[in-house]
């Protein structure tokens, strides 16, 4: 795992790359969620958008319950609106192939527009 994120005293999520690989042969994001302070945690479903992400996450961010952002390599950004049961893939002006990947998200105003920080650029995107 490579990051953690309490969105409250109760609700977290860590993420990282997983060991298990998927149908192409290559590892699936893996990104955990805890309901009661981190007592437990439980694997949530697949990045999938249309087809498995199969990227590092290097950064959480979670400004409420239920809103999570996820930092991606090569450039990803996805966001869930539900606890982390769906997400959606941010178009970012860096995605895809052999872009910088996403080191460090953070949000100004409560999640509303996300900055971005690459492995060799600084750039924002507002999503």
């Amino acid at each position: 795992m490579n990051v953690v994120v309490a969105a409250s005293a109760s609700v977290g999520y860590v993420c990282g790359a997983s060991s298990t690989y998927n149908a192409s042969g290559g590892s699936a994001t893996t990104i955990f969620k805890t309901t009661d302070g981190g007592a437990t945690w439980f694997r949530l479903p697949g990045l999938r958008y249309p087809t498995q992400i199969a990227k590092n996450c290097y950064a959480l961010l979670a400004p409420d319950a239920s809103t999570v952002w996820a930092a991606m390599a090569d450039g990803y950004l996805v966001k869930s609106a539900d606890g982390g049961v769906t997400w959606a893939l941010v178009s970012t002006p860096f995605s895809g192939s052999n872009q910088p990947s996403l080191r460090s998200i953070c949000s100004p105003d409560g999640g509303l527009n996300i900055w971005a920080l690459g492995t060799y650029n600084c750039e924002m995107g507002v999503a």
